[in-house]
């Protein structure tokens, strides 16, 4: 089974009950990274609608697609400082979004 069906059937089985999920009202930030240059960009747009569906509270954040991603990678590290410095801003986003009595201490 590929890694995208599992996500999908993942989201079907958190989204359950309609109106109840435990995924309702959190905090979620979405990326996506492609060898294409243009990153994912419509597979998070999927992803997004489905999450909108649950709801969830998407991460106010400019779209984060890494594209040509394949290049921006070396030994499994994100080596891309523009695009690391991105990602750690939407990090913090979500970050401050999540109420202080859940983080991990």
């Amino acid at each position: 089974m590929s890694g995208v069906r599992r996500g999908r059937i993942a989201l079907d089985w958190l989204s359950r009950p309609h109106g109840k999920s435990v995924l309702k009202g959190k905090p979620v930030l979405t990326f996506t990274a492609s060898p294409a240059f243009t990153g994912g960009v419509r597979a998070q747009q999927q992803l997004n609608e489905t999450l909108w569906a649950i709801p969830v509270e998407l991460v106010r954040y400019p779209q984060i697609v890494i594209g040509g991603v394949g290049s921006k990678i070396t030994q499994g590290r994100l080596v891309d400082e523009a695009v690391r410095q991105f990602l750690e801003k939407g990090l913090l986003e979500l970050r401050a979004m999540v109420p202080m009595r859940s983080r991990p201490r």
